[in-house]
């Protein structure tokens, strides 16, 4: 949704204020499971894996609020392996309905 740095591979539009809209994966993209999960989403585009860089990737999703995972090179090229990789999301600092909090992000 439109964050982290390198754009928005963590959904679709959006901006720091509200909702993005939901991330349509395409071919070769990995989506992640996310723990304790209230509207958030985590996709890397096939584009990201094949560039093998680090990300910050932003998870916010259709979520009030966003958090960041992020990842190495190695852990893009492992996703892209098709390894299985678990990082935690930075903390919300949202307070609110969910209070202050964070994820664990699984890819594969």
């Amino acid at each position: 949704c439109g964050g982290g740095s390198g754009g928005g591979y963590g959904g679709g539009g959006g901006d720091g204020y509200g909702p993005g809209t939901p991330a349509t994966p395409m071919a070769g993209d990995k989506t992640g499971s996310i723990s304790a999960n209230h509207n958030h989403e985590a996709l890397i585009t096939a584009a990201r894996l094949t560039a093998g860089a680090a990300i910050s990737l932003d998870i916010r999703g259709q979520a009030d609020h966003t958090h960041n995972v992020e990842l190495s090179a190695a852990e893009i090229n492992a996703i892209a392996a098709n390894q299985q990789v678990t990082k935690p999301s930075s903390s919300s600092n949202a307070g609110g309905m969910y209070g202050d909090h964070l994820h664990s992000v699984t890819f594969n």
